[in-house]
């Protein structure tokens, strides 16, 4: 045996397999830059959504006092969607994820990720309530009611907001009593439920123009953004 070789029996040196492995710290290198890639490719989503908003006359909402709780509250949503979508890609178990961060730090970021995600669609619809409600002279709890009774798809998506409540409060129950992965499991499965009943929300700007925008008994031809109630020339 002379170095790094090995010599066969029938005389004939090949190299060893420290020689012919990859080294570890290129391995992790490797990985390291995959995991940058991809939390980089996070935060480009998130840059894209808000530059789309802002391209399409968001930057309006912030030019004036009265339209910016509106403009907050549909960022809120904008933002907790594009994480939702990240919280559902981390524990999908998608070997380009995995191979990169490993399954245990990608389902440690999903659960970090959940609060933040529940706090600002609550935010998105806290503060859409209040800013329309204002707009009409109605308290948030009289507005939620008119918005589910005369504009489409909002039942869903209270319902839809209901179900996320519920997926975080019973995770946590989860996590801090150690049930079995099968609960976890099935809670989770929660969240395909409700991206399900809150994506036609997405659909409501494009399938409805202004002038079509009537909300029953209101006389307002808006029914969500990016006109807020008081740019209706029925208001």
């Amino acid at each position: 045996m002379k170095g790094s070789d090995v010599t066969r029996p029938n005389g004939v040196g090949v190299h060893s397999v420290a020689q012919t492995a990859e080294p570890p710290a290129r391995r992790f290198l490797w990985r390291q830059r995959r995991a940058d890639a991809l939390e980089g490719l996070a935060w480009f989503s998130m840059a894209v959504v808000l530059a789309l908003f802002l391209a399409d006359g968001g930057w309006t909402y912030f030019t004036n006092i009265r339209d910016v709780t509106t403009g907050i509250g549909i960022v809120a949503g904008l933002v907790g969607s594009n994480l939702l979508l990240v919280m559902l890609l981390l524990a999908a178990r998608l070997p380009v994820i995995d191979g990169a961060i490993g399954y245990d730090r990608a389902l440690a970021a999903h659960r970090r990720l959940g609060k933040p995600v529940l706090y600002l669609i609550l935010a998105h619809m806290v503060l859409l309530l209040i800013s329309y409600g204002l707009a009409l002279g109605r308290n948030p709890v009289a507005e939620a009611i008119a918005m589910i009774t005369s504009m489409p798809d909002m039942p869903q998506a209270f319902i839809a907001l209901v179900l996320f409540v519920l997926v975080v409060v019973t995770s946590l129950v989860i996590v801090r009593h150690k049930l079995p992965y099968l609960a976890w499991y099935l809670v989770h499965l929660l969240v395909y439920a409700a991206v399900l009943l809150a994506l036609p929300i997405s659909s409501v700007r494009a399938s409805f123009s202004r002038s079509e925008r009537g909300r029953a008994g209101t006389g307002c031809p808006c029914m969500s953004a990016p006109w807020p109630p008081w740019q209706c020339s029925g208001s």
